[in-house]
């Protein structure tokens, strides 16, 4: 679910039951998260345009992966293996108004630094500007950038998700 909110894809579950709700409460909180953040940054996700993300140091793990499907695995064999995988997904996308936004998603069971720095004109930003976070509480400013340098650092809680958005002046 952290890399299709980046990637901008639409939240789906396949096979929900009502059972869910109460029994994968930090599952279906994350994913409800999602879908609330995604829907207050379609002007990105649904109808911006993905290009190269800022790059940034990202810690991995090796995790436990299952498949069970139609196609993966069939009559209740359930394929599974290890994967080395980002403990943080990020991408970056560009508005038709031409702002620039930063969907974020962490997996990590533990808070983690999302740091990176980036000059405005890599993204025909200006030179100043506000960005703002917009998280499971809402929106509010993040920090403000001039000079035509961006420097991004904040803590992202356990499993977090959030959208950068970064817009011309300091408003």
């Amino acid at each position: 679910q952290a890399r299709s909110f980046v990637w901008a894809l639409e939240p789906t579950i396949a096979n929900y039951h009502p059972f869910l709700t109460d029994k994968r409460t930090v599952e279906t909180d994350f994913f409800m998260d999602l879908a609330r953040i995604r829907y207050q940054t379609l002007k990105f996700l649904l109808h911006g345009r993905l290009v190269r993300a800022p790059s940034t140091r990202v810690a991995e793990k090796t995790i436990p992966i299952s498949r069970l499907s139609i196609y993966a695995g069939q009559g209740e064999r359930v394929n599974t293996f290890h994967k080395k995988v980002p403990l943080l997904y990020y991408a970056a996308w560009k508005s038709d108004d031409g702002l620039l936004g930063i969907p974020v998603a962490s997996i990590s069971d533990t808070s983690m630094r999302v740091k990176f720095a980036f000059k405005s004109g890599d993204y025909d930003l200006p030179m100043d500007g506000t960005v703002y976070m917009i998280d499971k509480s809402g929106r509010k400013v993040l920090t403000r950038f001039s000079g035509g340098r961006i420097n991004i650092d904040f803590a992202l809680p356990s499993r977090g998700i959030c959208f950068l958005e970064f817009t011309p002046g300091q408003s």
